[in-house]
């Protein structure tokens, strides 16, 4: 991956914040919600939920002038919920900040998609859905990222098996940011999974 092209920080400016190029697979490090959208439910059951709440900011590229409506998707019900505390609450504390890839420029060209950046070394909590190809792994997902789950812990005292909710760190992401490995560090009660997962630690 070309990190000088496709990794950019982001400077706040009043109301938007200031990215020299965006594409796809892109990277911006810093950015910061400005708002968060209401979710929204069924109109004919009313707790059928038919899109969560997103934390979303304003984007200007500088490269080209275009301005783009962004929302950062995939993010832990946790996470929303601090972010919504702090615009109902601010105190002078700083907004919570996010790296984050950019997954999709809709045919318009004014919205796009954002998920949470993993890096190298990060922990995180995931399925193990299915065999992998290689005997040694499983395969399972993580926001938009494919993940290949080793079998075996460090110890080599226990193993993961199919169905697992697996705590783990991660090895190394690929250079299109659609996949990484992860070795894993403990298996998790479902209970676990649920509070945590689809966040980076």
């Amino acid at each position: 991956m070309n990190l000088s092209r496709k990794v950019y920080e982001s400077k706040p400016a009043e109301e938007m914040f200031l990215v020299r190029g965006i594409e796809e697979g892109a990277v911006i490090n810093g950015i910061s919600p400005q708002f968060v959208t209401e979710p929204l439910y069924s109109a004919e059951n009313g707790h059928r939920l038919i899109r969560p709440a997103n934390p979303g900011l304003s984007l200007l590229d500088e490269k080209t002038g275009k301005r783009f409506r962004a929302f950062i998707k995939g993010l832990n019900e946790r996470e929303v919920e601090k972010i919504s505390a702090y615009f109902l609450n601010p105190n002078g504390e700083k907004a919570p900040e996010f790296d984050v890839v950019v997954r999709r420029i809709k045919n318009d060209n004014s919205i796009i998609y954002l998920e949470q950046k993993v890096r190298e070394g990060n922990k995180v909590h995931v399925i193990a859905i299915k065999n992998a190809r290689s005997p040694e792994q499983l395969y399972g997902r993580f926001v938009g990222y494919n993940v290949f789950i080793y079998r075996q812990f460090e110890d080599f005292k226990e193993e993961v098996h199919k169905g697992d909710f697996v705590f783990g760190r991660v090895l190394d992401v690929d250079s299109t940011d659609r996949s990484f490995r992860l070795k894993p560090i403990s298996i998790i009660p479902e209970s676990r999974y649920e509070k945590y997962g689809n966040m980076v630690f």
